[in-house]
């Protein structure tokens, strides 16, 4: 029981460490972008007979109860708790032995379950940030995790031979119930300009554009959301790289997508402007020397003061040293998988 319930644990905490890279900066990066989305929590509240029967769509999330995606919590992880209770309610014994990791998975269950109704909006509102999840049934992957760790038990609890033939069942069980699943709705063959012509102002696959097309204009930002008080420009900018009226740039060199290279000259101490979206992960160096970016407005752009006279002005991306420190949590959480996993596979009898 202890073992199991160890075992949990540090599976979530090497989890957890395996994906550091990706939620300690999005956890402490939050407030950089706005709050603001167009899916509001309460629209998308799953109802019980869509968590309960089988369908499998790939429309989108709708409010009301025509959604075109599927919300099944599935019929074997139904199944699975339902047997994780009756054996409960036959074999007690069964209970007393994996207690602790069987309260966990119950209620984690019920709980993410729960949390899928409307009913609960007034616990979803305690929370401050709670329209930033925009779905509650996000909470499907909780479920799928909590009632995977069930099925686990109700093979375990069998004698071997016939748990076997249990885990095997389940198996079988969950590829044939889902096998209509994977397929694709549709082929479809995009060209790159498809996706360049909506994310970029004027890059296209033959080159830069003169101007912003219609559909970059008319692109939401439902999922790549713009920092609190920015606009998303409807124009283009005279240069990538502009000096104020003080501050000449004699030349700009594009040495890659996200490293660019300029030469200016300044009457006395001016702005330098860069124009992309700033977040952190920009840099910027005047004559070789890091020096601070400025979050410009209404549109986010970089800014930076250069003394007077002539500089060499460089603005570049590379990644935080927050993120650095975020990247080798996870690269330690995969050495430390890696090495129980090869003393799990190592026979016991083994000599170093």
């Amino acid at each position: 029981m202890a073992a199991s319930l160890k075992g949990l644990v540090l599976g979530g905490l090497l989890g957890g460490g395996i994906s550091a890279f990706w939620w300690i900066p999005a956890v402490k990066e939050y407030g950089l972008v706005s709050g603001v989305t167009p899916f509001l929590l309460e629209d998308h509240f799953p109802f019980i007979k869509q968590l309960l029967l089988p369908f499998w769509g790939y429309g989108a999330s709708l409010p009301g109860p025509y959604d075109g995606m599927s919300f099944q919590i599935g019929i074997v992880n139904l199944l699975a708790v339902l047997a994780t209770v009756g054996i409960i309610i036959i074999k007690r014994k069964s209970f007393e032995k994996y207690k602790s990791i069987l309260i966990v998975a119950l209620l984690g269950f019920i709980v993410s379950t729960l949390l899928m109704n409307i009913r609960t909006l007034p616990i979803w509102r305690l929370l401050p940030i709670y329209q930033f999840v925009q779905f509650p049934w996000r909470l499907l992957f909780l479920t799928t995790f909590f009632s995977a760790a069930l099925a686990g038990f109700v093979v375990e609890v069998f004698p071997k031979k016939l748990g076997t033939w249990v885990g095997v069942a389940v198996v079988g069980l969950s590829l044939t119930l889902t096998w209509g699943y994977f397929r694709p709705s549709a082929i479809f063959h995009k060209p790159d300009d498809f996706y360049l012509s909506r994310m970029f102002a004027t890059a296209s696959e033959q080159g830069e554009r003169k101007g912003p097309t219609q559909d970059y204009l008319n692109w939401s930002e439902d999922y790549l959301l713009l920092g609190p008080g920015v606009t998303k420009a409807n124009h283009l900018f005279p240069a990538k790289i502009v000096g104020e009226e003080n501050v000449k740039v004699i030349s700009v060199e594009k040495l890659s997508q996200i490293h660019y290279k300029a030469e200016v000259e300044a009457d006395f101490p001016g702005k330098v402007t860069f124009y992309s979206l700033y977040f952190p992960g920009w840099f910027a160096k005047v004559d070789g020397r890091n020096t601070q970016i400025i979050q410009g407005m209404p549109y986010g752009q970089a800014e930076i003061i250069v003394p007077g006279g002539k500089h060499s002005v460089e603005f570049y991306w590379a990644e935080t040293p927050f993120r650095k420190a975020a990247d080798y949590i996870s690269l330690a959480a995969i050495i430390v998988t890696l090495a129980l996993f090869i003393r799990w596979k190592r026979p016991k009898n083994a000599t170093a």
